[in-house]
């Protein structure tokens, strides 16, 4: 009597031991997955091969671009916001003058390849003017704009936002 109790509680420890491992070993599937969709870049091929073309971090520019539009692209619309960095035509032509981008007009913006292409120009751009990213996050933040924010609050909490995304895209890209 004494060892047939002895082996129902072994049965149900291995049993509960098997569903513990089971659950653990799930949950880490599950989490892989979801860190690997969650961070799932559209447009990477581009971004890494423009951030090397001007030496900046490639995080950086995915951040940028994803804080902005998700990587959604945005058709042109003439004197609007354009493409995956939302660009307005005045902004966009002041870059490709300073880029010497010869035969550049507004209307490339909707090619995301090209807005990849100036975004990382334009951090690259900050860069080489002595601009920390933090400066350089406020320049992107109001490169469509003469003056600056209302309120140090509004940027505050878009740069907050903008440093999560980039510790993300940080991890996944190296």
């Amino acid at each position: 009597m004494r060892q047939e109790h002895r082996k129902r509680r072994m049965g149900l420890i291995s049993v509960v031991f098997f569903v513990v491992l089971a659950a653990i070993i799930g949950s880490g599937a599950s989490f892989y997955k979801y860190q690997t969709v969650k961070y799932n870049v559209p447009y990477e091929k581009e971004i890494l091969a423009y951030s090397k073309q001007y030496g900046i971090d490639s995080a950086l520019l995915a951040a940028l671009i994803s804080y902005e539009t998700n990587f959604k692209n945005k058709e042109y619309q003439p004197n609007k916001l354009n493409g995956l960095i939302l660009l307005k035509d005045t902004t966009a032509q002041v870059f490709a003058e300073i880029m010497d981008w010869k035969g550049f007009t507004p209307d490339m913006l909707a090619n995301p390849e090209h807005a990849i292409h100036m975004g990382a120009f334009m951090i690259s751009h900050w860069e080489k003017a002595g601009k920390t990213q933090k400066e350089i996050i406020r320049a992107f933040l109001l490169r469509n704009k003469d003056g600056q924010f209302k309120q140090d609050r509004t940027f505050q909490t878009a740069y907050e936002a903008i440093q999560k995304k980039y510790e993300q895209y940080q991890r996944l890209f190296t």
